[in-house]
């Protein structure tokens, strides 16, 4: 069950981290970050444990978040570089199609064309 709440983080970090990265923002926005640490660290107060552990967690969360986007990224781009030095199917450069034979696949017969 910790696991998948630990998941569930690490998606929310992931979609905060790609949309202010589609925004042109960095990866990392440290004031953003300390509040969701102090946060974090004021749950850990209420519930009895301590304040390090929670920053410990969430640190480790948007770590997780960031190296999951930078990874995403870079296959997107290795993907993106392939395809293009490749050239897409409707680019790629293909070998004329051959004129069609007069004779048909009825070796008696002629094509009529």
């Amino acid at each position: 069950m910790l696991i998948l709440l630990v998941a569930a983080r690490v998606d929310a970090a992931c979609s905060a981290i790609r949309i202010r990265s589609e925004m042109d923002g960095p990866l990392s926005d440290p004031a953003q970050e300390a509040v969701v640490i102090a946060r974090a660290q004021d749950w850990a107060k209420r519930a009895g444990l301590s304040p390090t552990l929670a920053e410990t967690i969430f640190r480790a969360v948007l770590a997780a978040g960031k190296e999951r986007v930078e990874t995403s990224r870079r296959q997107s781009e290795a993907v993106s570089k392939s395809t293009h030095e490749r050239g897409t199917p409707r680019t790629r450069h293909r070998a004329p199609a051959r004129p069609s034979s007069p004779v048909s696949a009825n070796p008696g017969t002629l094509n009529p064309t």
